[in-house]
């Protein structure tokens, strides 16, 4: 006889899965590259019956490339509707529909089409489908699920048993993830698989090194990493092993000679190809190398030598400047070079000139430009506060904190803070340094703020514990407000 409970469980199972289905509908069944989908929405989950504007962003996938763009959504009757053109080869689709920055994950399996070529999914679409629930997903508040990654994975090699091979390593690795007690097995048993079917490619002996190391063989997989070399002198192993001696390499003109085959071998090189979108990356660790020697004559030499992209050369002056503000160090270079760096962040962010990534939406890209802004400002802003040029700083520090932050980053407000405490009034400092405690973004500095101008007035520090914890218990109050919201 069924209980209560079990047929109230059933029911809400049902009810959910029906909602599931029902909820998000598209047109055409089985779409392909070149098609016009079209789409039905009714929001669900944490954003069910909302009265809030629904935001909604669509992610493209393909073997070589990403696409994500803000959809326009048409609201009638508390559904959604809109519709775009599938790029040319994507193999895999997924949503992301949010309001007040709560998503809809339509109950942890998130809003995907995996995308045909006639009756037949297109290869990579499950492999992706896989990744989505692995990592992916979360940008659009699907929780990891290892095991609906495996289930996607395994549909993938049913469509193309080929791929398996291309995905071994990512395969079993998630195989024994989630049947522990039965990894041995599972890797003896592709072990055995790999030998019986030859050692004909590359790819064969590395498959079998990363299943030797998952099955904690060193000797094993010393012997068929020699192999490996051997048989494939210029296989893709060579790149691995000069970027790992790359940046092993203590003597820095030993490493530019590096560096310059690195740079050649992205040219020339099929192996290399997914090495050249980080080769500014590469060149940027030349000049850190002369930066942790202290030798500034070389550190400024190099930059000019090498001509790093201007964003790659701005977050690795922002990183220097604000290491060495924390001792002080040549704060004339600190300051020159952390200016360069807010002043490109700022043109970027207010009149950007160069192309938006293809990966990241209109909106998010905007976004991220603010922020990146926002946090070399507040470098500016520290920088300029350990020279003791604090009128000239707290304008930047002020647009990191408040006019960007919002006064949301706590040390973001504690540069603020600093400089405001010298430049400002005192009641006008106070009152700003007291809604960052009541807000719960305040630091240790900012509370040895209020407590100087606290003394000043009362002349005595009776009283100050009692006044700083009527401040924390407001933030404190704040804090439930949100948990219970």
């Amino acid at each position: 006889m069924f209980t209560k409970k079990l047929i109230t469980a059933l029911l809400l199972t049902v009810t959910i899965t029906a909602q599931a289905q029902t909820n998000f509908t598209y047109t055409p069944e089985k779409p392909k590259p070149g098609d016009v989908i079209t789409f039905t929405y009714t929001p669900a989950g944490d954003i069910a019956n909302t009265i809030l504007p629904v935001e909604g962003v669509i992610y493209q996938n393909g073997t070589s490339n990403r696409k994500a763009d803000d959809i326009v959504l048409q609201k009638l009757a508390g559904k959604y509707s809109g519709s775009f053109t599938i790029d040319t080869g994507m193999h895999f689709i997924y949503f992301s529909f949010s309001a007040d920055k709560k998503f809809d994950n339509n109950f942890n399996e998130g809003y995907t089409i995996v995308l045909y070529n006639d009756d037949k999914p297109r290869r990579g679409a499950y492999m992706d489908m896989s990744g989505f629930y692995q990592f992916s997903g979360r940008q659009v508040g699907v929780e990891p699920n290892n095991e609906k990654s495996l289930a996607a994975m395994e549909k993938e090699f049913e469509l193309y048993p080929d791929n398996k091979k291309k995905y071994l390593g990512s395969y079993v690795r998630l195989q024994t993830l989630l049947k522990k007690d039965d990894a041995p097995k599972i890797i003896q048993k592709e072990i055995e698989s790999v030998l019986k079917a030859g050692l004909k490619e590359e790819t064969d002996y590395s498959n079998l090194e990363s299943l030797y190391q998952l099955a904690k063989l060193p000797e094993q997989q010393k012997f068929i990493t020699e192999v490996r070399k051997e048989k494939f002198p210029t296989g893709k192993w060579t790149v691995s092993e000069i970027l790992q001696k790359y940046s092993a390499e203590n003597d820095i003109e030993k490493k530019k000679i590096i560096l310059n085959e690195i740079i050649e071998k992205t040219k020339i090189d099929e192996n290399w190809k997914n090495v050249k979108q980080s080769v500014e990356y590469y060149k940027t660790q030349i000049p850190q190398d002369y930066l942790a020697k202290k030798d500034y004559v070389n550190f400024k030499k190099s930059i000019v030598e090498l001509n790093i992209d201007k964003a790659d050369l701005a977050s690795m002056y922002n990183n220097a400047a604000w290491e060495m503000q924390k001792t002080n160090d040549n704060l004339a270079l600190a300051e020159e070079i952390s200016k360069i760096a807010c002043s490109y962040a700022k043109e970027v962010w207010q009149n950007p000139t160069t192309k938006k990534p293809d990966y990241i939406t209109q909106k998010r890209w905007t976004e991220n430009n603010k922020f990146t802004y926002a946090m070399y400002a507040d470098t500016y802003g520290m920088v300029l506060y350990r020279m003791g040029e604090f009128k000239k700083g707290l304008p930047y520090a002020k647009d990191a904190a408040v006019t960007l932050g919002q006064g949301k980053n706590a040390e973001r407000n504690n540069t603020y803070a600093l400089l405001a405490e010298k430049t400002m009034p005192k009641k006008q400092y106070v009152k700003e340094i007291e809604q960052f405690v009541k807000d719960g973004k305040s630091t240790t500095d900012m509370k040895d703020i209020l407590k100087r101008a606290y003394v000043k007035d009362k002349k005595s520090e009776t009283g100050f514990d009692n006044y700083i914890s009527a401040l924390e218990k407001e933030s404190y109050t704040k804090m439930l407000e949100e948990l219970r919201k």
